[in-house]
């Protein structure tokens, strides 16, 4: 009888979990109902009594159990036992429920957390390959949507094709081993892992396949293009068994992938294509859903980021123009200098010509009627002489004044160089000067006026001559620069202050006590009326280097070259 007191009410849980935890407060206490206490070791322990009943509990032997000896035999005591279990079971069919849209709800936080980390982490100005891998990166980031790759086809600029042009993600096996090793080991934050940009990326071995292809949007068998055109996800689980999906396939070497539309309003964009190449996991429709408001923040930050890059070549176009503008300015400016220079020596030349040429003719004459051995000869000579000079000086600028007309011919640079060395050979070596000749050959004959083009040549070497008083070397050059010819007169003189160099060009302005300041600005009028050009670079104390730049095409009429 004793024995019958002592038998436990409800069976032992332990016992029938066979789980032997004498650390359990249920360990060896007869009769408790374990559903109802806390901190049991059983499955559950850390939820709550309602969430620990309806998925343990309510399912474990010892509850069943007591819910046997409690069916009595009496028809109100099955009814309230069906009652009893039929709200358990409703309320375990919430709980799933609720489970499942919690989850749900998890995966739209999920989504909206990483199209805000997007959103921020675009908020700097970024190139477009910068963006487009933040997106790729978003997408495959375990703080992300955790797919093990990413590909990105966008449409070309006149809307013909889909052309591959990103991806995220390890070429094989083994580089999925070392990238998610190194991953778990930095846990590194979406953000930090989507800013981790670095151009060499884009030389990865699935970049460098992604780039050689590119699609027919026109090719209705390809599922790439269906999800553009029809503006909708496609969640591809066997492309084995979907032709449209073949081409795609094969591409991305993977026979099951997803792929969503990027759109911005109308305008297609590209689309962007998933898969779980590594971990051969199943995409679910429940798992691409969520993608749908993070493709249209994706489509709005890649369109950006390629106004961005528009924006960026105009900005760009509008600084050369502006360039160009001042350029032109200057020359706007010294054909003004010119066009004034040339009014002032016209009436110079009426008023001093012949003033100047009687001078001249009776210095020469009392120089020759003099005696040799006369003071006065000696200084009649030099009256003659510096009215030569100023002969000289007026010449050249009547010359000035004049439009340049050259006359255009095919002609060889190599041998007007060679042509030109024969003048001014004995001088050099008179003067200490090592002549240096960097030709190449061959080059192609160029537009020039062969006569004027010497006077240019014969003005440089003089120039560069006048450099080097103490000797040093004068290296004529000659190369093909696009569709150009280049033609340099390089000294290793003295060399030009940086403040000189814009103004070596102006009329009449010279560092020498002895020039007239007009050479270089002749020289540059006849280059200029050849359409080409004249620039120069130079270093205090080591020389300077003259470039003549003549067009291969001619170029008439001053054309913009």
């Amino acid at each position: 009888m004793s024995e019958q007191h002592t038998k436990p009410t409800l069976p032992f849980c332990w016992e029938v979990k066979e789980c032997d935890r004498d650390e359990c407060p249920l360990y060896k206490n007869p009769g408790i109902a374990c559903w109802l206490v806390d901190n049991t070791l059983c499955d559950g322990q850390t939820t709550s009594f309602e969430d620990r009943f309806l998925m343990v509990c309510s399912r474990c032997p010892v509850f069943l159990e007591v819910r046997k000896r409690a069916k009595g035999r009496r028809l109100s005591d099955k009814a309230m036992l069906a009652t009893f279990d039929r709200m358990v079971n409703n309320l375990y069919s919430y709980h799933i429920s609720l489970r499942d849209t919690n989850k749900m709800l998890e995966q739209k936080v999920g989504t909206l957390r990483s199209v805000q980390e997007l959103s921020q982490a675009l908020l700097g100005s970024y190139k477009p390959e910068e963006v487009l891998y933040m997106v790729l990166t978003a997408l495959t980031a375990g703080e992300g949507f955790a797919f093990n790759r990413a590909f990105l086809f966008l449409v070309d600029s006149k809307g013909e094709y889909l052309e591959g042009k990103l991806a995220v993600g390890p070429d094989d096996y083994e580089a999925a081993s070392r990238i998610w090793s190194d991953l778990s080991a930095e846990k590194m934050p979406l953000k930090e892992l989507m800013s981790n940009w670095d151009e060499k990326k884009l030389e990865t071995g699935i970049n460098k396949m992604i780039r050689s292809f590119r699609f027919a949007l026109i090719d209705q068998e390809n599922v790439l293009n269906q999800s553009l055109l029809e503006n909708r996800i496609i969640n591809v689980p066997d492309a084995s068994s979907d032709k449209r999906a073949w081409k795609a396939a094969e591409v991305l070497k993977s026979n099951a992938f997803a792929v969503f539309p990027l759109m911005k309003g109308q305008r297609r964009i590209g689309v962007i294509a998933v898969d779980n190449f590594v971990t051969r996991n199943p995409i679910l429709d429940e798992e691409i859903e969520p993608l749908v408001p993070f493709t249209s923040f994706a489509a709005i930050a890649v369109d950006n980021a390629a106004l961005h890059e528009e924006l960026n070549r105009q900005i760009a176009d509008l600084r050369k123009a502006h360039k160009r503008l001042r350029s032109q300015r200057k020359a706007i400016k010294r054909s003004q200098q010119l066009a004034e220079m040339g009014r002032l020596s016209a009436d110079l030349a009426h008023e001093i010509r012949n003033p100047m040429t009687l001078i001249g003719g009776f210095a020469r004459n009392i120089a020759k009627a003099l005696p040799e051995d006369s003071e006065l000869r000696g200084k009649a000579q030099i009256i003659a002489d510096e009215v030569l000079r100023l002969e000289t000086l007026l010449s050249q600028a009547l010359t000035m004044t004049k439009e340049e007309k050259p006359n255009l011919e095919l002609e060889d640079v190599n041998f007007l160089v060679m042509e030109t060395l024969k003048l001014i050979e004995s001088e050099c070596e008179q003067k200490s000067i090592e002549l240096l000749l960097d030709l190449s050959q061959p080059l192609p004959q160029v537009w020039m006026d062969r006569d004027r083009m010497k006077e240019v040549l014969i003005n440089l070497i003089q120039n560069a001559m006048e450099a080097m008083p103490e000797g040093g070397i004068l290296t004529l050059s000659t190369r093909q620069q696009d569709e150009r010819i280049l033609l340099s007169v390089a000294d290793t003189g003295v060399g030009i202050p940086k403040s000189d160099e814009e103004m070596i060009f102006n009329p009449f302005y010279t560092t020498r006590a002895s020039g007239t300041g007009l050479g270089l600005p002749l020289a540059n009028r006849i280059i200029d009326a050849m359409s080409g050009s004249i620039t120069v670079e130079s270093e205090m104390g080591r020389g300077s280097t003259f470039t003549v730049s003549l067009p291969l095409k001619r170029r008439d009429n001053h054309e913009s070259s």
